[in-house]
């Protein structure tokens, strides 16, 4: 009678089996919804164990993702709201730019690594060479403008001469014109005054003070730069030019 009595126990009971081995419950041993977060150990569900494209936006709590888990890379600009993002430190200065004084690309530029083509005005400031003397006026690409200060006999003359280092460059002022001028060719008179002692300093006819010069490379120039003479100045006479050069190419 005690032995029928403890089979009935255990039969109204149940009976647990335990799985022999190690993994053997798998997804098809779970009722759905019977996991939870408390029981999943810290660490444990890691992104090889999430299927792609799982988690989307609204299952991520705002603020839990910070740049450090963000894999470098992985954001394009299509991925990213451009007005969420502020100005560039002086990005606003070159929002449209179609001539910059320095620029590493510009369609127009005094000073660039790369550009289509440069236009500058080169002023030239008022510049005094003593008779025997020259000076430096202009040098852009293979052109070099110089303002020279010579004796003529008695008198003093101011020059202004041009020099070229590419072949077949073409030049031309009030006295020269030359189609030819080459790194072998002795610097061409493009204009001059001349200036007797004893009378009033002469300078340049500014009608005719213009000068041009072209190169094969597609470097030019043009500009007016005036002479100015003095026999009576200085130790033994005295020169000044000024003017404008546009250069271009």
């Amino acid at each position: 009678m005690a032995v029928a009595f403890v089979a009935l126990l255990a039969a109204l009971s149940g009976t647990a089996v335990a799985l022999p081995g190690k993994n053997t419950v798998d997804s098809g041993d779970l009722k759905k919804g019977s996991v939870k977060n408390s029981d999943l150990g810290r660490g444990a569900v890691t992104g090889s164990k999430i299927r792609n494209s799982t988690i989307t936006g609204p299952k991520v709590r705002n603020g839990t993702l910070t740049g450090a888990k963000v894999r470098a890379d992985s954001l394009t600009g299509a991925q990213i709201d451009e007005g969420s993002l502020g100005t560039v430190p002086r990005a606003t200065e070159a929002t449209t730019a179609t001539h910059a004084n320095t620029a590493n690309t510009a369609n127009t530029a005094n000073s660039a690594n790369t550009a289509n083509s440069v236009t500058t005005v080169k002023p030239i400031g008022v510049t005094t060479v003593e008779e025997g003397l020259s000076a430096t006026l202009v040098q852009y690409g293979p052109f070099t403008i110089s303002g020279a200060c010579v004796a003529a006999g008695a008198n003093t003359e101011a020059q202004i001469l041009i020099s070229t280092s590419e072949e077949a460059t073409t030049a031309g002022g009030q006295n020269n014109t030359v189609t030819n001028l080459g790194p072998a060719s002795a610097p061409l008179e493009l204009s001059d005054a001349v200036d007797a002692p004893g009378g009033t300093p002469s300078a340049g006819d500014s009608y005719d003070d213009t000068i041009t010069a072209f190169a094969p490379s597609g470097r030019a120039l043009t500009g007016v730069v005036s002479p100015w003479a003095d026999a009576s100045a200085g130790a033994t006479g005295q020169c000044k030019f000024h003017g404008d050069v546009i250069i271009d190419g």
